[in-house]
């Protein structure tokens, strides 16, 4: 089996490297990262050639980000409450990212895909704060080359020491492998189980649009509190008139200028 896997490899190696790592930046479950070690480790043994192998990683890149890009452009806050959605914590998703913006600007780019979930949240937000085009393509190009190079030439050197670790593999992959897709489970099970418990706090204490507008229509003294990060804020400047604008990040500083005696509403994106 093992022997036959290889094989295949060897024969459409360049195919499934690209198809690969195109579905993993469309944020389909597939980490990339084994695939660019074993291609850089058949490089090692010549069977592929290592340059083609870190050109294709970057080929295979460019059409999903320029797509998230654009549709961060176009959809803005809908493609990222999509991308959101298929995230295992969803509640930080987009401010992870924002602050991740704030604190490098646009090389964010550079560093992206080594960052867990922000491969795919970072071009459509680059999108939604209107970097340009260029800009975006000529730093999104550098971080996959980064990112091709980080992987595939360790796979590259150290073609020896993978080869004897797939053959362990091989022996002993059943037991492996269930113990790889019980730990994923347990891990999920629990995140899923934090959310739900964190959503059921909410439940009692949530108030719908409606409610809120009806409220200070009859000019209660509620006061409402916008939470969006600073750049979620500058994309869609528009919030509800009288709210007060604190950044999540610094809401426990600022929740004693806030009259504890009469209601506070927050909302964020």
């Amino acid at each position: 089996m093992m022997e036959t896997l290889i094989q295949f490899l060897i024969e459409h190696g360049y195919l499934v490297l690209f198809a690969w790592v195109l579905l993993d930046q469309l944020a389909f479950p597939m980490p990339a990262i084994p695939i660019m070690l074993g291609a850089g480790a058949l490089a090692g043994m010549g069977h592929l050639d290592v340059t083609l192998c870190i050109a294709i990683v970057v080929i295979a890149c460019l059409p999903s980000d320029v797509l998230w890009y654009w549709l961060g452009i176009r959809q803005g806050n809908k493609v990222l409450t999509l991308l959101c959605i298929l995230s295992l914590e969803p509640d930080s998703c987009v401010s992870g990212t924002t602050r991740v913006f704030e604190r490098y600007g646009t090389a964010s780019l550079l560093i992206a895909k080594f960052v867990p979930g922000l491969q795919t949240i970072a071009p459509p937000v680059a999108g939604l704060l209107g970097i340009g085009a260029l800009r975006f393509l000529v730093l999104d190009t550098l971080g996959a080359l980064l990112y091709a190079l980080a992987f595939v030439l360790p796979g590259f050197w150290f073609h020896e020491l993978i080869a004897q670790i797939a053959e362990r593999f091989a022996q002993f992959g059943s037991i492996v492998a269930l113990v790889l897709a019980g730990g994923l489970a347990g891990y999920v099970a629990h995140k899923w189980s934090q959310r739900q418990k964190f959503l059921r706090s909410l439940r009692g204490a949530r108030m719908d649009p409606e409610e809120l507008h009806d409220r200070l229509s009859r000019g209660e003294d509620v006061q409402v509190v916008d939470l969006r990060q600073r750049l979620e804020f500058n994309s869609l400047p528009q919030t509800i008139p009288g709210a007060i604008r604190v950044c999540l990040d610094h809401f426990e500083e600022r929740i004693e200028a806030l009259r504890l005696e009469s209601p506070i509403v927050l909302f964020c994106t």
